[in-house]
């Protein structure tokens, strides 16, 4: 086929080193070779239109199809089909202390382009936050810095990084504190190009977990082992006057004790523990329960519950009734009745499973010092068509709740959702005894709520999930709740949270599978994980919004970077898998216009972008989705009415992968 001229176009392109700044500095030189050049064609254009008929984003979708170099005078060339175009310069390959004025034209209808790109050298690096360099919950932070010529113009261009290798690591561009030094407070980088550089300070924030969290997080980091891990568990649960002879400061009390317990039987049973102290935690399991004289059958007779009214384990006299039951003990029987006629009666979740020829659930009430309940797995059977185990169990709660042993709400409140929620624990256990430990505690603390719906006790544990959404989603636990309660409000009610226990049921233990396969299945296909979880992190930054009880939560989401002068240059992250940043734009004072934003990944990658328009009038906010083709690169979105009918635009970077961690995306933005 012969080569036809006209279905071609030819795109001309030089760097110039501009130095009119550089008054003082004559003779400067600028080598500007070899720096790379990306042509992006334009694939998709996509425009979201208003009620009345505004354009309020328009999305261009763009694709990598052709890179070069630029020869010793700067120059370049592309022939390639005619088309819309955009032309790049990868400011990574610009020459040390020097950054382009702009790195990004667009080109359309003509045959003939000429791209001037104009170098100039660095003369500050500014820190873009206009926040504390904190790090989040998890240790990590992401260096954010603007480039400026002399004249105040941002600039875009390569800087260097240099730190106490032995306080900190980097990873890509991601700052992590190091293993083992969870105790240090504060740290510092240094952030150099050429002769220009910048000191910046990092802060770590106090860490405000639990104390089953805080074993967590040392052992996910490194700090201790599994053998100390299960040590750990075993003074936390049971011994904890050795915690404090080694100056161990107790956090509020622990909301519940099953997992850790189940953790502690896999571990005894495991081939790799140590003997000595699988012999403790067996011991401590078989003798944590003391001797209670007393039982009373709740009035459904399903529940035998054993108490004692002497020593420390007692519980109150009070029997106004005076009937010889105590009215605490008969508040048991009442609030365990209610959460199984709400949890299996009514809404058909599995009932737990009973020792064989007993007809009653036994329940053990005693001083668990500072421990809402603990779910005991008993006997555990195999199904041998799934493979799932389950398991029969007891529950311990609680004799007084009082408030020397950190309890904030009334006996009776911590009483009553601690039934719904270890009994929640007990249902769990018919269906998957190995499903993952986050979900279990999320769908525990999930029912807790829907049983008792006015206690709200849950409230203390959401905030976690905002303060760290830079965190896988199982990395949470009983913060959770706020993920499966987005399941239940917008996809099904309670059914969708049965759904997933019965697909645990079959066989399913990775809790992040049994949620994709019931999404799935219950929405015909329409609804995966993925797409999911890109719409919850969109609802969580307005939660009073978008959850029934979202004006309730008193949450400070953590806000990745906040930008109010603009351009922002080009700023590289990584996100790990179910996880979600929050880039926030807001306007400047008298100045309204078009924010353009610009993202950056790699092709086929399961990311999900949204962007979120707070309205200046209302402080409601609008959700647009940012939709890109599956081989696409780039994609350019222009979000009208910035200053004008929006104060402020949020960019929701999201990895909707269910295991890739450290995927990449960039992002810069300008005013039109």
């Amino acid at each position: 086929m012969a080569f036809n001229f006209y279905n071609y176009i030819r795109i001309n392109g030089i760097l110039l080193f501009d130095s009119k700044e550089q008054k003082d500095k004559p003779n400067i030189q600028c080598d500007l070779s070899n720096i790379r050049i990306n042509l992006y064609r334009v694939i998709k254009r996509n425009l979201r239109i208003t009620k009345d008929d505004n354009i309020n984003i328009a999305t261009s979708s763009e694709k990598l199809v052709a890179t070069t170099r630029t020869s010793k005078n700067g120059s370049f060339v592309f022939v390639v089909p005619r088309g819309r175009y955009i032309v790049a310069v990868d400011e990574n390959t610009v020459p040390e202390g020097f950054g382009v004025l702009k790195k990004r034209l667009a080109l359309d209808g003509l045959y003939n382009y000429k791209c001037i790109f104009k170098l100039r050298e660095i003369h500050s690096i500014e820190n873009t936050y206009n926040t504390k360099c904190t790090l989040s919950d998890d240790f990590v932070f992401y260096p954010c810095n603007t480039l400026k010529d002399i004249e105040g113009n941002v600039i875009h261009g390569h800087v260097n990084y240099d730190f106490d290798k032995n306080l900190v690591g980097l990873d890509n561009t991601r700052f992590y504190l190091k293993k083992g030094l969870s105790d240090v407070n504060k740290a510092a980088y240094k952030v150099f190009s050429g002769n220009i550089s910048r000191e910046v300070e990092i802060k770590f924030k106090p860490k405000n977990d639990d104390d089953l969290d805080r074993v967590r997080f040392d052992y996910d980091h490194g700090l201790i082992d599994n053998h100390t891990k299960i040590k750990r568990y075993i003074e936390l649960l049971f011994d904890r006057r050795n915690l404090y002879s080694r100056g161990y400061i107790p956090m509020p009390p622990l909301k519940s004790g099953t997992t850790a317990v189940k953790e502690i039987l896999d571990y005894i049973s495991s081939e790799d523990a140590d003997a000595d102290i699988a012999a403790q935690a067996k011991k401590y399991i078989d003798t944590a329960v003391p001797k209670l004289d007393k039982v009373y059958v709740s009035p459904s007779k399903f529940f035998r519950i054993h108490y004692t009214m002497t020593g420390s384990n007692a519980v109150s006299a009070i029997d106004l009734n005076r009937n010889g039951i105590p009215d605490y003990i008969e508040e048991i029987g009442n609030a365990f009745d209610n959460s199984r006629k709400i949890t299996c009666l009514e809404r058909g979740f599995r009932e737990p499973v009973l020792e064989s020829n007993d007809k009653n659930y036994d329940v053990y009430v005693y001083n668990l010092k500072g421990v809402y309940g603990i779910t005991f797995a008993k006997r555990i059977k195999k199904n041998i068509k799934s493979g799932s185990r389950i398991a029969s169990s007891y529950i311990c709660i609680d004799n007084n709740y009082s408030k020397d042993k950190g309890f904030k709400k009334s006996k009776l409140d911590c009483m009553r959702v601690t039934a719904a929620h270890e009994f929640f624990h007990a249902v769990q256990n018919a269906y998957n005894l190995d499903a993952d430990s986050w979900w279990k505690e999320a769908s525990a603390t999930w029912n807790e709520d829907e049983v008792y719906h006015g206690i709200n006790d849950y409230i203390q544990y959401v905030g976690k999930v905002f303060s760290a959404p830079g965190k896988p989603l199982e990395k949470n636990s009983y913060s959770g709740v706020v993920f499966a309660k987005y399941l239940s409000e917008n996809h099904g009610g309670y059914d969708i949270i049965k759904s997933i226990w019965e697909t645990h049921a079959k066989g399913v233990n990775n809790s992040l599978n049994a949620i994709d396969i019931a999404l799935t299945e219950n929405s015909k296909g329409y609804y995966d994980i993925g797409r999911a979880f890109n719409q919850y992190t969109a609802y969580n930054y307005n939660p009073s919004q978008y959850y029934k009880e979202g004006k309730l939560w008193e949450v400070d989401l953590y806000i990745k970077s906040t930008y109010t002068t603009y351009p922002v240059a080009e700023q590289k992250t990584y996100l790990d898998h179910m996880a979600a940043d929050y880039i926030l734009f807001k306007a400047e004072d008298n100045r309204a216009g078009t924010l353009q934003i610009t993202l950056r990944t790699e092709a086929n990658e399961k990311m999900g972008f949204k962007i979120q328009k707070r309205l200046k009038q209302s402080g409601l906010c609008e959700i647009s989705e940012i939709i890109s083709e599956g081989t696409a690169n780039r994609a350019d979105i222009s979000c009208f009415g910035f200053g004008d009918i929006y104060s402020e635009i949020c960019l929701i970077p999201a990895n909707l992968d269910k295991s890739r961690d450290n995927v990449q995306y960039e992002y810069s933005t300008e005013m039109l």
